[in-house]
């Protein structure tokens, strides 16, 4: 199998070209019928009910951001010594722009700017991002709250060494929210060639402030349980993986760590205690080309099936996933003359790893 990934030329025509994110491939491996309809069709049956896990997560993924616009203002002289403030400043200030919008950027660093004590300073600066985010209480929700996610975050935020491993900063890029829009071009050994889009978000690219020439990778989750085998998943996660070949590519410097970074919602009664984790892996070529596979397998299999996603393969154990009934099962049990004009009925839900928050 030959196996390349690349940044895109002028002569690529990314429009015409499927995208695969780490999402939409696992989705292809719990169920092809699954995956398919979902993230390739981009079809639901309501759109009614609020996904409040995802909209927890994302509320505390813009804190996350926040905490590391702070660190690098705060701290960039630690590990680029020879940088310009108003650079890096400037630079923070767009990156912060594109994600929160100029509103809720500039409301950020009022926050920053004040005289107060560091601490409150970054809990303010990067509380307000939540407070003034899109996120709201749902009554059938009482664990995913305002107030439980504003406790979680002030736990993470204490945790975090600010100083100790900065954003990575290389010319105008900055190592906060980048996104991946590669393109890996492979060949099967059955002779299969095909060319796709490869896109994501990595949360974070950071360096020790003593050695700027070793970035790392860093990816946040929010859990509603952290522990020995949450940590022990990421031994082998293809999406780790996948992020540290992007941003090999992306910076141009081989990465071979990633840190993981768990915050549990809502939080232990001792945060000490599972509240909050960190996570740290290595990986070897070997796993590169494991990845590779893994990839090269997934797409084969979507694009086998894209053309008539209602009688693709149906994946019967995971139609109870995640503790809760598959929301394809009518279309699945259905009969199959029955099945395409469902699939005509259902509601287009799109959503890209490439769209800022900002624009929303």
């Amino acid at each position: 199998m030959k196996f390349n990934l690349r940044t895109p030329l002028p002569s690529d025509d990314l429009d015409k070209l499927h995208a695969f994110d780490f999402t939409k491939m696992s989705a292809v491996n719990t169920c092809p019928t699954f995956g398919i309809i979902r993230y390739g069709y981009h079809k639901v049956f309501s759109t009614s009910s609020r996904a409040m896990a995802l909209e927890a997560g994302s509320a505390c993924h813009e804190v996350f951001a926040a905490a590391r616009c702070v660190d690098l203002i705060t701290n960039f002289r630690k590990a680029y010594p020879d940088q310009d403030e108003g650079h890096v400043r400037s630079i923070v200030r767009k990156r912060a722009v594109n994600m929160f919008g100029e509103e809720r950027a500039n409301e950020f660093f009022a926050e920053l700017d004040s005289s107060e004590d560091e601490r409150t300073k970054v809990l303010r600066s990067c509380l307000s991002i939540l407070n003034n985010g899109p996120f709201y209480d749902d009554p059938s929700d009482k664990r995913r709250t305002m107030s439980n996610l504003e406790e979680a975050c002030i736990a993470y935020l204490d945790r975090l060494e600010f100083g100790r491993n900065v954003p990575f900063l290389q010319g105008d890029y900055v190592g906060i929210e980048t996104p991946i829009n590669l393109i890996i071009e492979y060949e099967t050994d059955d002779g299969v060639s095909r060319t796709i889009r490869f896109v994501g978000r990595i949360d974070g690219v950071h360096c020790h402030r003593n050695d700027p020439s070793a970035p790392f990778v860093e990816e946040n989750k929010t859990a509603s349980r952290l522990g020995d085998a949450w940590e022990q998943s990421f031994e082998m996660s293809h999406q780790v993986t996948g992020y540290l070949a992007a941003a090999s590519t992306l910076i141009g410097i081989p990465l071979g760590m990633g840190r993981v970074r768990g915050l549990c919602i809502p939080q232990p009664r001792v945060y000490d205690t599972n509240g909050v984790s960190t996570v740290t892996v290595f990986r070897k070529q070997h796993q590169f080309t494991e990845w590779a596979k893994w990839v090269v397998h997934t797409v084969e299999m979507f694009m086998l099936h894209y053309d008539d996603p209602t009688n693709a393969p149906k994946y019967t154990h995971s139609c109870n996933r995640y503790f809760r009934p598959c929301s394809y099962i009518p279309l699945c049990s259905a009969a199959p003359e029955e099945r395409t004009e469902m699939f005509a009925d259902m509601f287009d839900d799109e959503w890209s790893p490439l769209h800022e928050k900002a624009n929303d």
